[in-house]
This record gives C-alpha cells, sequence and structure tokens, in this order.
C-alpha cells in the first residue's frame, strides 16, 4: 500500500482530492499539483492528519520542481507540526537547502526562522537579518519582490520592535551608549508608522527615548512623529519638505504609503475633535475634509475607520453631512495639548462662575 492510498483509508472524505494528487506526481504536472496541495494545506480535514509524514513520504521527492515561493510556504505550514523549537528550526534550515536558487523562498523561510528565535529572544539574530533584508531591499527595490515576502517582512519587523519596545520599559537608558539609544529611538519610531495597529504615538513621543534622535541623521523622524501625534497636517507638510531627499530613501514610505495616509488623516481627525468642547462635538463634514485635505466623499469613510479602530464613537448623519461624535479615545498629552486643555478649563471655570452669579442674583433669598 502506498502512502497516498494510506493516507485515503484514513481521510476518505478527500479521497477525491488524494488520488488526484497521484495523478498529477505521475504525469509530473507540477504547477497543478502544487495548486493542489496549497488547497489541501487550506482545509482542516488534511491539516489535522499529520504534515510532516506527508512532507516525508510524499512531498519530498518533488519539493524542488514545484514553485519556490509555495514550496517555502507549504514548508512554513508543515514546521508548526513540530512541537519542539529546535526541531522546528531544524527543519526550516533544511528546506532553505532546496531554496538555494531561489531569493524570495529563502527570505520567506528565513523570516519563519526570525519569528521562532523572537519566542526565543534571540533579538541579536532578528536584528541582523532585518538589517541584511533592508539593505538587499534597498538594493533590488520594492518592485523586485512579491507582496507576500514583503508583508512577511514587515511583519518580523512589527514583531521584533514590540520586543524591543518590551526590553525598553524594563531597562536601564543610563547603561546604553548615546548611539544605542539613537539606533532605538529609531526602530521604535519605524515600527510604529509601519504597525497597522498603531493609530496613537502619545506613549512613544513622550518617551525620553525619542529625543534621543534629535539633532542626528534620524532628526526627519522625530519630527514626523510629532506631526502624527499632534494631528497636524500643515507641520507634516513641512517635515516632508524639509527632508524630502532623506524620506525618500526609507523603503516604508513607498512600501507603506497608503497605511502612512490613513494614520495621519485618522490622527487628524482625531485631534480635530479632541479640541472642540465635549458639548460642542456635532462637526460639518465641510470643516473635516477642509483640516484633513481630503474630498467630503472620502470623510463618511475616515469617519467609519476611526469608529471601527475604537478611536471615536457617535453617529455620522449622512442627510446633514454631519459627524457627532459623544466620545473620542483618550490621549498622551504633548504640553502644548495639555495647555489647550488647561485654557478649556479656563473657560469653563469662568462659565461656571457666571451661572452660580446669575443664580445669587435672580433668587438672593436662597444664599441667606
Amino acid at each position: 500500500m502506498t502512502y497516498i492510498e494510506k493516507l485515503i483509508q484514513d481521510i476518505p472524505e478527500l479521497s477525491g482530492e488524494l488520488l488526484q494528487l497521484k495523478t498529477l506526481s505521475d504525469r509530473k504536472l507540477w504547477h497543478e499539483l502544487s495548486i493542489l496541495v496549497e488547497q489541501l494545506f487550506d482545509n482542516p480535514l488534511f491539516l489535522n492528519s499529520e504534515l510532516i509524514p506527508f512532507y516525508t513520504n510524499f512531498l519530498k521527492q518533488f519539493e524542488n520542481k514545484i514553485d519556490p515561493i509555495k514550496f517555502a510556504l507549504f514548508a512554513i505550514t508543515i514546521s508548526k507540526q513540530y512541537s519542539n523549537m529546535e526541531e522546528r528550526d531544524l527543519f526550516l534550515e533544511q528546506c532553505l537547502v532546496t531554496l538555494k536558487q531561489n531569493l524570495e523562498g529563502r527570505m520567506l523561510v528565513r523570516f519563519e526562522i526570525s519569528r521562532n528565535k523572537l519566542m526565543t529572544n534571540g533579538f541579536e539574530f532578528v536584528k541582523e537579518l532585518i538589517e541584511t533584508t533592508q539593505n538587499i531591499i534597498t538594493e533590488k527595490g520594492t518592485s523586485f519582490f512579491k507582496t507576500i515576502v514583503l508583508s512577511s517582512f514587515y511583519n518580523v519587523c512589527c514583531l521584533y520592535y514590540k520586543g524591543v519596545g518590551l526590553f525598553l520599559t524594563f531597562t536601564d537608558l543610563e547603561k546604553m551608549t548615546k548611539e544605542e539609544k539613537t539606533q532605538l529611538a529609531f526602530e521604535l519610531g519605524i515600527a510604529a508608522l509601519s504597525d497597522p495597529k498603531i493609530f496613537s504615538f502619545g506613549e512613544l513621543v513622550k518617551h525620553e527615548i525619542l529625543i534621543h534622535m534629535k539633532d542626528t541623521e534620524h532628526e526627519w523622524l522625530y519630527q514626523l512623529l510629532i506631526a502624527y501625534h499632534s494631528g497636524d497636517m500643515e507641520r507634516y507638510q513641512q517635515v516632508i519638505e524639509k527632508y524630502s531627499s532623506t524620506i525618500e530613501k526609507n523603503s516604508i514610505f513607498t512600501d507603506k504609503k497608503k497605511l502612512l495616509k490613513d494614520k495621519l488623516i485618522t490622527s487628524c481627525l482625531i485631534e480635530l475633535i479632541f479640541k472642540r468642547p465635549s458639548n460642542d462635538r456635532n462637526v460639518k463634514f465641510e470643516e473635516i475634509s477642509k483640516a484633513l485635505n481630503i474630498s467630503i466623499e472620502e470623510v463618511e469613510f475616515v469617519s467609519m475607520k476611526a469608529m471601527s479602530l475604537g478611536l471615536l464613537k457617535g453617529k455620522i448623519d449622512q442627510v446633514n453631512k454631519i459627524l457627532r461624535v459623544t466620545w473620542v479615545i483618550t490621549r498622551v498629552l504633548t504640553n502644548e495639548q495639555i495647555k489647550i486643555m488647561k485654557n478649556r478649563l479656563g473657560l469653563w471655570t469662568e462659565k461656571v462662575n457666571e451661572k452660580i452669579l446669575l443664580l445669587e442674583n435672580e433668587t438672593p433669598d436662597l444664599f441667606k
């Protein structure tokens, strides 16, 4: 009995697909076979079986015949069935030999190894890989690489920098050199901008580590983060214009262009709402459009996205084209924003005093 025949007995529900696997391999139709394997790997019935024997007894026989990107993804899925992290990495290392002639396939597998290393605090290994990969991407250009490769790379970057962020929380900065502080600040800044889940930069902006980018080659990033946090479109444009030649050299601004634009617009919307008194947060689409430099038609979508991210609560009045905000996320305030709050509190105190005086004058008997 062949391995496929045994597999059919174990998973009769997939007998048709498994028989087709054997037919395609016998006919050496590698492209069609890899597509079918890909479909099987998406099927829970198949994934619940042992993938390691499937690789050893079937897939390994023609692993160098199928598309390298697909093989790399197959290898990553199979590796997760190893409970021991060392065995998992050893398997992936062996797969790198098969992919020695394909850069993108090797990159995908190395990124997976990096994710494993991060689980065992292998930060130095991952940092070196990120730097090497960034150099390769800069040299060849992002258009050279498939989207899935770039996506996987930035996923590793986000995981690494989150780990570095935890490291920063428990580390005495006084024990670090100025160069180390500057580099760490730069890495955290890039991570914050490239992470699709981060739309608030307050904690980073207020952390003492960030100041170490001032008056260095990374000054542009420091200024950019301040602009993002403050939701200041005008300040953002000034930074872009001043440091355009430096910014254009960083691939994040080509690879993550839409994400960065979305983050800026969302931050500007939050700041616009934040500056308004809590009893005056019904904002016309026209005002939002002007402040965010977007069309009237885009206002509703931007507002809905901010709500879906949990940054705002309220309702969208489509008929009157008004965003009615009932709640806005609590922010980590800069000194400038604290001044705004102070002035607002002062105005509120004056209004309260006016009401008290009015009551005293209108109903003097109550205050005797």
